[in-house]
């Protein structure tokens, strides 16, 4: 559903809220940039996934550690 009015917005416009399963959200598509899943942006997200992933482990970790 969010995709989807992604895609049918245009800059600036602003949905009025709208229930996503539990959640409700207000969406606003800024600016819509373009661009190809090429083999050095493919790297670069999983490098972000992957230091996002560690980072949770830390946190878990630490909090097990503290009880």
């Amino acid at each position: 559903m969010l995709a989807k009015l992604l895609q049918v917005s245009t800059a600036g416009q602003l949905w009025p809220p709208k229930q996503l399963e539990s959640w409700w959200i207000v969406v606003r598509l800024d600016e819509l940039h373009c661009t190809e899943l090429n083999p050095a942006l493919k790297q670069q997200l999983l490098l972000e996934l992957g230091d996002r992933h560690l980072e949770e482990q830390l946190a878990a970790h630490e909090l097990v550690g503290q009880a």
